[in-house]
C-alpha cells in the first residue's frame, strides 16, 4: 500500500523555477492528453517528438505520461462508479413511482365512489398531493436517464471528459460577481494559476536514491533535475538543502538504502529498496513536497485461535465482542463515537480513537477482528424516496470511512482482519445471545459477527420464545427460515424494536 508523506519547501530561492517547471509540464500535459487520447497518436512517436522539441528528458516525459494516465484512469473509475450508481437510482424510483402509481388509482377509484362530504375532501387533498408529487419524480427520472445515457454514450465511443483547472473554477467566469470576481482578468489569473500549481516526478528502484529526475540523498539535500529547456537559466541542478518530513521519516530514510546487484555479465549496480515518487504542489503561494513510497508491514501476530473481538458499528458508538476460542462470548465493551451535529473531521477524528484503542487491545490479546462487510450503496441510492429518519441514518453513518480506518491500522499493527456477511447479525443476535448472556442487542451482533468470522455456521433459529413467530418449513435453510422470521418482525403488525428487546430479555 503506497503512503504519502508532506514537507514544506522553505527554500524560496527554489520557487522560480517551480512555478516555471510547473507551468511548462501542465502545457505539456495537456498538449499529450490532446495528441494522444484526443488524435490517438503513438506514444512512442511522441515520446521522441517531445524530448527533442520540448527539451525535456525521457524520465520526465513518463512521469508527464504517467501523471495523465493515472487521471485518465480515475476518470473512468469514476464514471464506472456515476453509471452503477445511475442505473440503482433509476431502478429504486421505478419501484417507488410502480407503487405509488397504485396509490393513485386506488385514490381515484374511491373518488368515484365518494363523491361529496369530509371524506371526499381529504381523499382529494391526497390524490392531488400524490399527483403533484408523481409528476416531480418522473421529472427527475427522465433527468437520471438523461445522465445514464450520456455516460453510457462516453464509456461506448471512449470519449474523456477532462478539464484542466476544474470545471467548476471555468464555469465560474461566467458569473464573476456571484463568485466574488472584479473582473475577468482576475479570474483568468486564478485560472492559470489553477492549471499550473503542480507536477509529478516518477521514481523507480534502480534508479539513484529511488528517483532518476529528484534524488533525495542521506544527507537529507534534494537534488532535483532541471528540464534541459530550463537549464541555461537556472543550470542543471536545483539543489534544495535540509529537506525533512514531520511525519514518515524513517520510512523514507530506509528506502535511500540500497542493495548491490550482479547480472551475468559480471557487472554491479545498485539498486535501491523503494521507488520515491515526488509531486511537488503549489498552496497558495507556499510550494509543499509530497514523497510516496510503497511501504513495508509488520507480519500479522493475531490469530483466532486465541478467540476474537468482533465489532459492531452504530450511531454514536461501537459495540466490541471479545470471544473465546470456542465461540462463547467473555464480554462487550462500548467505545463512544460522537457523530451527529459533527463535521466529517470530528467524526474521523473520534472513529480514529476509538478504533486505535480496539486495535491496540486486540494486538495485546493476540486476536483477530471481526466485522461486518457493509456496502450501503444500494440504500444510499434509495434515500430520497425513504423517510426522512431513514435518509438520515444512513448519511450520517460512516460506514466505509469506517472499514479503511480498520484495514488501514490492523495493517499497521499486524492485527488480523477478518470480514463477513452481514445477514442476520441483529437479528440472530437478539434471539441466540442476548438473553442466554446477559448481552446488549449491539453485543449479541458483535457475537454473531465474530461467531462467523472463526468459521461457525449461520445459527438455528429459536422455536420457544414470547414473541410469536411464523411456522417454519422443516426443511427450508436456516437462511430462509430467518428472513422469514425478519419479515414477520417487519411487520407494521409487530412490536416495536424497544419493545421487542424487553420481551426477549424476559426469555431469562
Amino acid at each position: 500500500m503506497p503512503l504519502t508523506y508532506q514537507t514544506k519547501i522553505k527554500e524560496v530561492a527554489a520557487y522560480q523555477y517551480l512555478e516555471e517547471y510547473a507551468k511548462y509540464f501542465s502545457h505539456l500535459q495537456r498538449k499529450l492528453f490532446y495528441e494522444h487520447y484526443i488524435k490517438g497518436k503513438p506514444l512512442g512517436e511522441l515520446k521522441k517528438k517531445y524530448i527533442a522539441q520540448y527539451g525535456i528528458t525521457a524520465r520526465q516525459f513518463n512521469s508527464l505520461y504517467y501523471d495523465l494516465k493515472g487521471k485518465i484512469k480515475s476518470l473512468e473509475q469514476i464514471r464506472d462508479a456515476r453509471i452503477k450508481d445511475l442505473k440503482g437510482r433509476i431502478k429504486s424510483l421505478e419501484n417507488w413511482l410502480a407503487k405509488r402509481e397504485k396509490q393513485k388509482d386506488s385514490l381515484h377509484h374511491r373518488l368515484m365512489q365518494t363523491r361529496a362530504g369530509p371524506k371526499f375532501t381529504e381523499i382529494i387533498k391526497k390524490y392531488r398531493r400524490l399527483k403533484f408529487v408523481l409528476h416531480q419524480k418522473k421529472r427527475r427520472l427522465r433527468n437520471l436517464v438523461h445522465k445514464l445515457d450520456k455516460l453510457l454514450f462516453d464509456k461506448a465511443t471512449k470519449v474523456i471528459r477532462l478539464c484542466f483547472g476544474s470545471k467548476k473554477l471555468f464555469k465560474a467566469q461566467h458569473h464573476l460577481k456571484e463568485n466574488r470576481y472584479t473582473d475577468h482578468g482576475q479570474w483568468l489569473k486564478e485560472w492559470q494559476q489553477a492549471r499550473s500549481n503542480q507536477f509529478f516526478m516518477l521514481g523507480s528502484k534502480d534508479e539513484v536514491f529511488g528517483n532518476q529526475n529528484c534524488a533525495y540523498h542521506t544527507n537529507n539535500t534534494l537534488r532535483i533535475r532541471v528540464a534541459n529547456k530550463f537549464t541555461g537559466q537556472h543550470g542543471k541542478y536545483i539543489i534544495l538543502n535540509n529537506i525533512t518530513f514531520p511525519y514518515g521519516q524513517e520510512h523514507l530514510d530506509q528506502a535511500k538504502q540500497f542493495k548491490t546487484i550482479t547480472n551475468q555479465q559480471g557487472h554491479k549496480k545498485k539498486e535501491y529498496l523503494k521507488a520515491i515518487s515526488y509531486r511537488f504542489t503549489r498552496k497558495k503561494d507556499t510550494w509543499y513536497l509530497n514523497a510516496s513510497i510503497d511501504r513495508d508491514y509488520p507480519q500479522t501476530t493475531t490469530s483466532t485461535q486465541n478467540g476474537i473481538i468482533a465489532l459492531d458499528l452504530n450511531a454514536g458508538f461501537i459495540t466490541a465482542a471479545e470471544l473465546d476460542h470456542f465461540g462463547n462470548p467473555l464480554g462487550e465493551t462500548t467505545y463512544p463515537v460522537e457523530m451527529y451535529g459533527k463535521s466529517s473531521n470530528q467524526i474521523e477524528a473520534a472513529l480514529g480513537d476509538a478504533i486505535k484503542a480496539i486495535v491496540k487491545t486486540a494486538g495485546q490479546k493476540g486476536k483477530h477482528l471481526g466485522i461486518e462487510d457493509l456496502d450501503f450503496t444500494r440504500k444510499k441510492q434509495r434515500l430520497r424516496e425513504a423517510s426522512p429518519r431513514y435518509a438520515r441514518m444512513l448519511s450520517g453513518f460512516t460506514y466505509s470511512k469506517f472499514k479503511l480506518m480498520v484495514q488501514s491500522k490492523t495493517l499497521r499493527e499486524g492485527v488480523g482482519l477478518i470480514a463477513v456477511n452481514p445477514f442476520a447479525t441483529s437479528l440472530a443476535g437478539q434471539f441466540k445471545f442476548m438473553a442466554r448472556y446477559g448481552l446488549s442487542s449491539h453485543g449479541a451482533a458483535a457475537c454473531v459477527i465474530g461467531r462467523r468470522s472463526m468459521g461457525f455456521k449461520l445459527e438455528k433459529p429459536v422455536k420457544n420464545t414470547v414473541i410469536p413467530l411464523p411456522d417454519l418449513k422443516r426443511n427450508s435453510s436456516r437462511h430462509v427460515q430467518w428472513l422469514s422470521i425478519s419479515r414477520k418482525l417487519k411487520n407494521k403488525n409487530s412490536a416495536a424494536f424497544n419493545l421487542r428487546i424487553a420481551m426477549i430479555s424476559a426469555d431469562r
